[in-house]
């Protein structure tokens, strides 16, 4: 982790929104499944590095569910409370195998790996690591920041995103 001048991330940017509640968050643009866009009104999403998996307003994340539903070619098993609502059997090839999806938030994508966009619960059992959030505030949590770096510039008002292979990072 750095702080200050050493916090240098030369990668895609998204302006620091400061919403009414004075909560600090992103412009949500768009989330897609492979080229396809799954339709939703522009939003705030607050980028949390405490909270770990992601979590959606149920009208975010509904379309999603939708349309990730006609990706997986596998039967849908009942939602795991507290964990996802799309969960399904299948192997580490055949999740490898399904399409990215992508947070497009103002002026930066951040595109998820397959390691994070699903979570393995038990031996072949696969969940989509995306929750449902009764918080009334969607928030993208560290799970997904996997691989990446995370700058927040507070100066220039922007977060900066770059992939990055953590395992192999060496500064």
């Amino acid at each position: 982790m750095y702080f200050g001048s050493m916090a240098v991330v030369n990668g895609s940017q998204t302006p620091i929104l400061q919403n009414a509640d004075g909560i600090y968050d992103v412009e949500l643009r768009g989330v897609s499944i492979g080229d396809e866009m799954v339709e939703h009104n522009v939003e705030g999403i607050i980028i949390d590095s405490g909270t770990a998996y992601t979590s959606l307003k149920p009208e975010l994340l509904q379309p999603i569910l939708d349309k990730m539903v006609q990706f997986v070619k596998k039967p849908l098993l009942p939602s795991i409370p507290g964990l996802s609502e799309l969960c399904f059997t299948s192997t580490s090839d055949d999740v490898g195998a399904l399409l990215d999806v992508t947070f497009h938030f103002g002026g930066a994508d951040v595109e998820l790996i397959k390691e994070t966009t699903f979570v393995e619960v038990k031996d072949n059992l696969w969940c989509l690591a995306i929750l449902g959030s009764s918080l009334g505030v969607s928030i993208f949590g560290n799970f997904h920041m996997r691989n990446f770096w995370f700058v927040y510039d507070l100066e220039r008002g922007v977060i900066s995103f770059k992939p990055e292979v953590c395992a192999v990072f060496n500064p």
